[in-house]
């Protein structure tokens, strides 16, 4: 399913900003960001990609998906230098620990004059028939401004972890 993320504040370098999400046996993220892509600060690949902490500080991709009617849910994130992580929370921004993972996602980066397209898979067992689901970027500028890209921005600041800025994502029809 495609969603067209929102910028929390106007960004006029970034034209547009699409990502996409399956989950079959596994989870699938892509984001398409269309726009002066020389303005945004791109993190360097590393040859030796790993799960590291405050990815957030830099340029980065979030998917956030949880169980309807439960308070539980899990955040991905990936670096395009092909960093990453996987959290488990207990209740909104509460009892995080870092998540079990079976092995490390695969991630690709494109980038071009023309766009970026930064596309993960992370193998997560068990895919329920609906979810909450909170897909969201963060874009670090070269003039050092951080942008807050999400589905939706319902809360008074950029808040990814916040279920009012989530949808309901059903396996069988999409959104």
């Amino acid at each position: 399913m495609q969603f067209r993320l929102t910028p929390f504040a106007p960004v006029p370098a970034i034209q547009e900003l699409i990502a996409t999400f399956e989950w079959d046996v596994e989870i699938s993220c892509e984001w398409i960001i269309r726009g002066d892509i020389q303005a945004i600060e791109w993190p360097q690949p590393d040859s030796q990609p790993r799960r590291l902490d405050h990815l957030w500080r830099s340029t980065c991709f979030e998917c956030f998906v949880g169980p309807l009617n439960q308070t539980r849910y899990m955040e991905f994130n990936v670096s395009p230098s092909g960093h990453w992580n996987a959290y488990s929370f207990t209740d909104e921004r509460e009892g995080m620990i870092e998540a079990v993972m079976t092995s490390e996602p695969r991630t690709s980066v494109e980038v071009s004059s023309e766009g970026a397209r930064v596309h993960t898979q992370f193998l997560v067992a068990d895919p329920p028939s609906a979810c909450r689901l909170g897909l969201s970027a963060v874009i670090r500028s070269c003039a050092a401004k951080t942008h807050y890209f999400a589905l939706q921005h319902r809360t008074p600041r950029p808040d990814f972890h916040s279920p009012l800025n989530h949808v309901v994502f059903s396996a069988a029809g999409g959104q």
